[in-house]
C-alpha cells in the first residue's frame, strides 16, 4: 500500500483502534539514523496520556498524512493532552502539535538488515532523551560518524575524477544493476514524497504532459498519472524502464516510458507542460557545463508556462565535513599533478539504494554550496526559480520576479 495516501493512514488508525500492531516500511530521513529510510518499523496503539517524552509517536500530520517523529514535550489544552513533536534531523517545519484525536500510535520497534531493536527502552530510549534535551549534538555526531566512514574513501585514488565521460559511466554501472534494478521496481509504493507533493499541490494544478527523467520503476511516473496527467518517463537504465512498464501495466495506467538519458532530450520544442527530475538524477549529471546544457534542453521542451521540477544536494560549509576535506586534498592534488577535470563539490561515493546495501560501486555526485549556485546554472541556461523549499526546486522558463522560501 502507497504510504503516501490518505488510504493507509486510516487503514492503520482502523487496525490500531482494534488493538492490533502494524508493521511497515518507513521512507524519508527526518528521524536518522534512529529510522532509516526502508527500515521496517512496528506500531503499537497508544493514547496521548501514555506517550512520555522521548517516545516517538505515530500520527496524522497536518497534511493529512502519517508521521513519525520524537515527543519533545506535553502541554495541555483545557482537558486535552496535546504532544509536541520533533524530528531529530533538523527540519521545516521543526514542531508538530499533535492532538489527542491525531496520534494513532508509538512506534516500539525498528527491523534493519533482519535485527530488531527496540526503541522504547535500554539506550535507544536513553539517546532518545539525549536527542530531546541537546537537539544539535546528533547531527553534529552523525557527521563525525559520516567522516569516519568515509576516511578511508578520502584516500582513494578514484577520488580524483578524471573526466565527465567516467562519471557518467559510474551512474549507469551503480543503477544498471539487478539489485539496484529490484530495489527500484519496489518504488511505486512509496509515491510522492513530501516535498514532491508540496510542489505537485502548488505548482501542477493544470493537468498536462509531464516528462519524468530518471522515472526508475516508475514512482513518480505513476502518482503523476494517478492526478490525471499524461505521462512521460525516460531512463538510461532498460532495465528499469521494463520494471515501470511492468507496474504501470499492473495498475491499469497507460504511460509512455522510453529509454533516453537526461542529456538526450531530444523532443520538439513546447513539448510538455512540466518536465520532473527524479530526486537524485540532476545532481548525477558531472561538470557544471553539462548540467547547464540539460536545463537549456530542458527549457526548449517546455511550455512557455511550464514547469520545471529537481531536487539538489547541499554539502555543510562545516570545515570538517568529509567532502569539504575532499575538495581541499583534490585542490592540493591538482596543484601537484595538475587539472584531474574535477570541481569543487564533486564525489565518488558508494551510494546504497535501501534496502540493496552495495558498498562496492562508487558512483559520481555534485553537491552545491549553497542556493545561490544553483541559481546562477538556472540563470545561465535561461530559467528562473519560482521557489526552493527542502533543496526541492520549482523553476520556469520566464524571468519574472523570483522568489525564495
Amino acid at each position: 500500500m502507497n504510504l503516501d495516501t490518505k488510504l493507509f493512514l486510516e487503514s492503520a488508525r482502523e487496525i490500531l483502534n482494534q488493538g492490533a500492531h502494524i508493521r511497515f516500511r518507513a521512507q524519508g530521513f527526518s528521524m536518522t539514523p534512529f529510522i532509516k529510510d526502508g527500515d521496517v518499523i512496528q506500531v503499537k496503539p497508544a493514547k496521548a496520556s501514555h506517550m512520555s517524552v522521548g517516545d516517538i509517536a505515530f500520527y496524522s500530520g497536518s497534511d493529512g498524512f502519517a508521521v513519525a517523529h520524537r515527543v519533545i514535550g506535553k502541554e495541555k489544552e483545557g482537558q486535552r493532552i496535546i504532544l509536541v513533536t520533533r524530528p531529530d534531523m533538523p527540519s521545516d517545519p521543526p514542531f508538530d502539535r499533535v492532538k489527542e484525536e491525531g496520534l494513532l500510535g508509538k512506534v516500539i520497534i525498528v527491523e534493519r538488515r533482519g535485527k530488531r531493536k527496540r526503541v522504547d527502552r535500554g539506550l535507544l530510549r536513553i539517546l532518545g532523551l539525549c536527542c530531546v534535551k541537546w537537539p544539535t549534538l546528533l547531527p553534529k555526531v552523525y557527521q563525525i560518524r559520516m567522516l569516519i566512514r568515509e576516511l578511508p574513501e578520502l584516500f582513494d585514488s578514484r577520488f580524483l575524477i578524471s573526466s565527465p565521460e567516467e562519471s557518467l559511466e559510474s551512474v549507469v554501472k551503480k543503477y544498471d544493476d539487478p539489485k539496484v534494478i529490484k530495489a527500484y521496481s519496489q518504488s511505486p509504493a512509496k509515491g510522492l514524497n513530501e516535498q514532491e507533493r508540496y510542489m505537485v499541490n502548488k505548482y501542477m494544478d493544470k493537468k498536462g504532459k509531464v516528462l519524468v527523467i530518471g522515472c526508475g520503476g516508475g514512482r513518480e511516473a505513476i502518482a503523476l498519472r494517478r492526478l490525471g496527467h499524461k505521462v512521460t518517463g525516460i531512463d538510461f537504465v532498460p532495465g528499469m524502464i521494463e520494471q515501470a512498464m511492468q507496474n504501470a501495466k499492473r495498475n491499469g495506467l497507460d504511460i509512455n516510458f522510453e529509454v533516453r538519458s537526461a542529456t538526450e532530450l531530444h523532443y520538439p520544442s513546447y513539448s510538455f507542460d512540466y518536465v520532473f527530475f527524479s530526486e537524485t538524477i540532476f545532481s548525477n549529471i558531472p561538470t557544471r557545463r553539462l548540467r547547464i546544457k540539460v536545463l537549456r534542453d530542458t527549457k526548449r521542451i517546455l511550455k512557455p508556462e511550464g514547469v520545471l521540477f529537481f531536487s539538489v544536494y547541499y554539502r555543510p560549509k562545516d570545515f570538517f565535513y568529509w567532502l569539504n576535506i575532499m575538495d581541499n586534498l583534490r585542490w592540493l592534488a591538482s596543484i601537484f599533478k595538475g587539472n584531474f577535470g574535477s570541481q569543487l563539490g564533486d564525489a565518488m561515493r558508494r551510494a546504497r539504494v535501501a534496502p540493496v546495501d552495495d558498498s562496492e560501486k562508487l558512483c559520481f555526485y555534485h553537491y552545491f554550496s549553497g542556493y545561490k549556485k544553483v541559481l546562477r546554472e538556472l540563470k545561465s541556461a535561461g530559467l528562473i526559480d519560482i521557489e526552493e523549499k527542502d533543496s526541492y526546486w520549482a523553476a520556469k522558463p520566464t524571468f519574472s520576479e523570483s522568489r525564495r522560501l
